[in-house]
């Protein structure tokens, strides 16, 4: 059982306890901010990518490609979707075109990711 001395110096109460007691109490304290700290940032995130996605953009897969397959579409779809060509969108997936930044906006939005994921 933790030994807690309390004391007043000038009018003011102070409490004193061992400092092994002191220190468990600011690990607490620290793993407590930690796990605040993980429930705002879990919250803020909407959606987790699998690890199998992460590997192919680290393979260094065009992202516009590995994300429109993990939502599932087809060349088609995106293209369609974006109001974009076929053929236009077919060169920016194999990298034979960058893209203009409102095209890659529009493929951004209809892969419900940020621009910097794609670009």
């Amino acid at each position: 059982m933790t030994q807690l001395h309390i004391f007043e110096i000038s009018g003011q109460k102070f409490a004193a306890l061992p400092l092994k007691d002191y220190e468990k109490l600011l690990a607490d304290a620290e793993i407590n901010d930690d796990i605040s700290a993980f429930k705002k940032a879990k919250a803020k995130s909407s959606e987790y990518i699998p690890f199998e996605i992460v590997e192919q953009m680290l393979d260094r897969e065009n992202h516009i490609k590995v994300y429109r397959q993990f939502r599932g579409m087809t060349q088609a779809q995106l293209a369609q979707s974006a109001k974009i060509s076929r053929t236009y969108r077919a060169s920016i997936e194999t990298g034979k075109k960058p893209g203009s930044v409102s095209t890659l906006k529009k493929i951004a939005k209809v892969l419900k990711v940020d621009l910097e994921d794609i670009a």
